[in-house]
């Protein structure tokens, strides 16, 4: 298996992330309001959304080129409004890369598989990758919000007891949520400069892994938990576990009902692991044109306040989710065939305190 397909893979979060800090705004006379779709995003032009249409058109030509790999769609929203939006087709690519693999069957985690990645099963629904652990925080702060999980300074491990960590390293009972959210777990991973090729690598042992939360949850401590950036895909499991055991819901079902039902997000496949789990590094995938729309959500979100939906300025207003479609949650169907719709309405705010307190440990 190999992970090849990893700079493909993202090649939508690419772009959309380019595209705001490589195109020049021009302030136009009278700023538009924002827009906000019905079932689909209004369609604009660059010029007059006060954007430089020349460096739309310069960015896409590097695409052409191939400057950024193979790139599988171009989505710039301004002000609410589509002002580009380009679809390259890298079928027959794909194709040479899967043959030129060891590895050529068809199952979730061969990267290289087009059945797989970078869309699912011949759908618009595009891998989010590790953008995934994004919507998994903000999943897990409305489980924080909703009381379900204590403020973020409490413990993460007794969560987890059930698959018996070595509790005896006072470093592993010091680590807090709040580690584990940032990043700053001290728990043993991937070596400096070893990359996804490498067989070793844990995150590679952990997707060829039958149990990936037994894996991750029995990796040793390195280093005290708070003090150090440590990009840990075993972590991001972990929190989806947490959850879990939190709300009782596995996080594709939580996240459908609390957030992307809410917010009119009707289509879209979550991985599940071996072992019935979310897969909460990377297995998330949706249509491009729902981004705009989380990122919206997310940033409605992040400004409100316990028991309440706040919106921050510039945030979309909240409506109806498109369609009463249910979203697709199960491993090995077929995503739901409703249209989704981008759009935000804050579930509720993720910073919030609670008195619930987590299990004791063992």
């Amino acid at each position: 298996m190999t992970r090849n397909l990893v700079p493909r893979a993202l090649a939508c979060s690419l772009a959309l992330a380019l595209a705001p800090t490589t195109l020049a705004c021009r302030p136009p006379a009278q700023q538009p309001a924002a827009q906000w779709p019905a079932a689909e995003w209004p369609v604009s032009t660059p010029e007059a959304e006060g954007l430089d249409p020349a460096a739309v058109d310069s960015l896409l030509a590097d695409i052409d080129a191939g400057r950024y790999g193979l790139i599988d769609h171009f989505l710039l929203v301004h002000h609410g409004r589509v002002v580009a939006d380009r679809r390259w087709d890298h079928a027959a690519r794909y194709a040479e890369l899967l043959a030129a693999q060891d590895d050529t069957a068809a199952h979730q985690y061969n990267y290289d598989h087009p059945a797989w990645h970078p869309f699912y099963r011949d759908t618009r629904l595009h891998t989010l990758q590790s953008v995934t652990k994004s919507v998994l925080s903000v999943a897990f702060g409305i489980a924080v919000d909703e009381g379900h999980l204590p403020g973020v300074e409490s413990p993460a491990w007794p969560y987890l007891r059930a698959y018996q960590p070595d509790t005896s390293d006072p470093r592993r009972t010091a680590a807090t949520l709040e580690d584990f959210l940032t990043m700053r777990s001290g728990i043993e991973w991937a070596a400096p400069g070893q990359t996804y090729d490498d067989e070793t690598h844990p995150t590679v042992v952990l997707e060829a892994s039958d149990e990936w939360i037994a894996y991750a949850a029995g990796r040793p401590m390195a280093e005290d938990p708070g003090t150090r950036f440590d990009y840990n895909d075993g972590v991001s499991v972990l929190l989806g576990k947490i959850v879990r055991e939190a709300t009782g819901a596995r996080m594709d079902e939580w996240a459908a009902e609390r957030l992307f039902r809410p917010i009119g997000i009707d289509e879209h496949y979550w991985k599940i692991t071996p072992d019935g789990e979310a897969d909460t590094e990377g297995g998330l995938t949706w249509r491009p044109t729902t981004w705009p729309g989380s990122a919206t959500s997310c940033c409605a979100a992040a400004g409100g306040t316990a028991g309440r939906s706040s919106r921050k300025p510039g945030c979309a207003p909240p409506r109806p989710p498109s369609s009463p479609t249910p979203a697709t949650a199960t491993s090995g169907g077929s995503p739901s065939t409703a249209t989704a719709s981008p759009s935000s309405s804050p579930p509720t705010a993720t910073a919030a305190s609670s008195s619930t307190s987590p299990p004791s440990t063992t």
